[in-house]
């Protein structure tokens, strides 16, 4: 006589897998916890890093930067500034040989006051020439999104 066998299905969950499972969904929630007590938006953190380092080429290769140098005028570089959107807020400082204790020029966007919350900053080296000289300038663009 034959032995009736009943084949059965079943899943087994072992505690070790229990125990893994468990770990990880840990580790996952101390990650986004950790996230989001950060309260930084890194996009705009790197919008901020880029617009001020674009500005620092856009001003180095349309000589403006030179012109204010030599001729202590720094309105084509406010209105460079005055052009960008509303809520993006810079500084352009000017400094002789890179020593940065003494700006030899600081122009700011007309429309900001101070700078608050997240700032980025991007500096160049600029070779301004005045026959018979030629000097480096060290070029810092700060940028910060305008609060008010």
């Amino acid at each position: 006589m034959k032995s009736l066998k009943k084949k059965q299905k079943g899943f087994v969950i072992s505690v070790d897998a229990l125990l893994a499972l468990f770990v990880l969904f840990m580790m996952i929630g101390i990650a986004f916890e950790t996230i989001s007590q950060q309260g930084i938006d890194f996009g705009q953190r790197t919008r901020l890093r880029e617009q001020a380092f674009y500005a620092g080429i856009a001003l180095e290769q349309s000589r403006l930067i030179p012109k204010a140098v030599i001729g202590n005028n720094t309105t084509e570089i406010r209105s460079f500034l005055d052009s960008w959107p509303a809520n993006v807020c810079a500084s352009v400082s000017v400094y002789p040989d890179f020593d940065t204790n003494a700006p030899t020029l600081v122009v700011s966007k007309s429309s900001c006051t101070s700078a608050t919350g997240i700032q980025e900053r991007a500096s160049n080296g600029v070779i301004v020439s005045s026959p018979p000289d030629a000097n480096l300038y060290k070029v810092i663009v700060t940028t910060w999104v305008n609060q008010a």
